[in-house]
């Protein structure tokens, strides 16, 4: 899907005060991110690595995976298309609602699909179909579950590979990731960012942890210099100050949880709970695209239109917590919106 997502801030130039159609941390980029960046334009002169294996390294060594178990991506995306590519004409089962990626790389690649919505996904304990993909914490609705029960669901199903899409772990409450569950689970496969929690999404920086014999197979498919110099040095930059770079999370949640809070005291609204700094709302009158516009031109504030989300519909929302400020410019909103539907 090329367009449809979230952060479509592109659409609404110089209309827009905040967005909260965008999961990525709302603080923007650490000032020494931003300084180190501006003094590498320099390298894009020349090609960047053809595969990233510096910084494959520096990420294994992070983590204390083997280097062989480490893809870099051009963000998530690619990730997701080579490994629908691995395994073309496989039959996949998704669990919803959730990332249209994962739908659209496997529909491409010409999968058989399934899906599942996320309730009974995690009453199911056997799988049929060769691979099963999901997002923990999950997007659009921040649903978690933790490394044991991914451990767990790999030994029982074997046969299976569970691609789990774990871009925003580093923006919940609770430490969710399977990183180290990999050398244990040769049928797992873990998709993972490096710039929403740095605030760096236009630089596009993913990558995979899989077995040695998967990434060896997804290399064999991957095209040369798809990271470019710039990403690259960025993610070494990273990995090399993380602990002095990592935003201040439990800030971010707590906003989050205090705007969840309130939008709970809004009569005509239901709040999803979630542990992340989003979330969805389900309107009880009224589109999600009609309280977008109104925002918009009023306000000033972006939200994101769930309802093309496979399992929603037009009743939700989807919104990431910005800064007090603007998160009570919102409630507000909202509150104002519900007034003129009758």
């Amino acid at each position: 899907m090329i367009n449809g997502h979230g952060n479509d801030i592109h659409l609404y130039e110089g209309q827009i005060v905040a967005d909260f159609s965008s999961n990525v941390v709302p603080y923007g980029m650490h000032p020494l991110l931003a300084n180190f960046l501006s003094s590498q334009i320099k390298i894009a002169r020349n090609y960047p690595e053809p595969d990233a294996v510096s910084l494959s390294k520096k990420i294994a060594n992070f983590y204390d995976i083997p280097e062989e178990s480490v893809v870099i991506t051009n963000g998530s995306a690619e990730a997701f298309y080579l490994v629908a590519h691995l395994f073309s004409g496989c039959s996949s089962t998704i669990v919803v609602p959730s990332f249209a990626e994962y739908e659209d790389a496997s529909r491409i690649h010409k999968h058989t699909q399934l899906f599942i919505d996320n309730v009974d996904f995690a009453k199911k304990s056997n799988f049929d179909t060769n691979l099963v993909w999901l997002g923990n914490p999950n997007n659009p609705d921040g649903k978690l579950f933790d490394a044991d029960y991914i451990e767990n669901r790999c030994k029982q199903n074997p046969n299976t590979y569970f691609v789990v899409d774990e871009a925003y772990t580093g923006l919940c409450s609770a430490d969710c990731s399977a990183i180290n569950k990999v050398s244990n689970c040769e049928n797992l496969i873990l998709i993972r960012s490096l710039t929403k929690v740095f605030a760096i999404p236009g630089l596009r920086l993913g990558y995979i942890v899989a077995s040695p014999t998967i990434c060896e197979k997804i290399k064999s498919l991957k095209m040369p210099w798809s990271v470019n110099s710039i990403a690259i040095a960025a993610g070494s930059f990273i990995i090399d100050n993380y602990n002095m770079l990592v935003p201040n999370i439990e800030e971010l949640l707590q906003l989050s949880r205090n705007l969840q809070r309130q939008l709970k005291t809004v009569e005509g609204i239901e709040v999803i709970d979630s542990q992340t700094n989003y979330f969805l709302v389900k309107l009880h009158k009224g589109k999600s695209s009609d309280l977008k516009s109104f925002l918009i031109s009023n306000y000033g504030l972006l939200i994101r239109d769930a309802s093309n989300f496979r399992g929603l519909n037009s009743s939700y929302i989807r919104i990431a917590a910005q800064q007090e400020s603007y998160n009570s410019i919102l409630v507000e909103g909202i509150k104002q919106w519900i007034t003129t539907q009758s």
